[in-house]
């Protein structure tokens, strides 16, 4: 599995040319540029829509580089739905705290809300924790 470090920019050579060592009296090749496709600076939709394309493709056509480009978008939407749960997670205990702190009953809160009875009360559990 590979792991994304979002903060960490690119900061290798681009080419060839800028490593390869400089002789005189030759002209040092002139090879092309690295594709650099950094999936952190692409929204989403647009990273599924690359997988999607690429899962087209599939089966033996596929290049390692290609395979490995699906294992990082998969991990980024990986990390999206986590990002996603916690923040649904963290708005929803928000709201069940102020309807508790306004004296709601449970049968309120759960219309409301839509939590099922177990979910409420390990909520309650955990906010009285805090």
């Amino acid at each position: 599995m590979y792991f994304i470090q979002e903060e960490k920019k690119w900061d290798a050579p681009l080419t060839i040319s800028e490593v390869q060592e400089k002789y005189e009296g030759f002209k040092p090749l002139d090879y092309p540029r690295y594709n650099l496709i950094d999936i952190n600076n692409y929204e989403k939709e647009e990273i599924l829509k690359y997988k999607e394309i690429l899962n087209k493709k599939g089966g033996i056509n596929m290049t390692n580089f290609e395979r490995l480009l699906i294992e990082l978008i998969d991990e980024k939407a990986e990390k999206y739905k986590a990002e996603r749960e916690a923040g649904q997670k963290n708005g929803i205990q928000k709201v069940i705290n102020n309807m508790l702190k306004m004296k709601m009953n449970d049968k309120v809160i759960i219309e409301a809300t839509q939590v099922n009875p177990n979910e409420l009360q390990k909520i309650k559990k955990e906010l009285k924790a805090c």
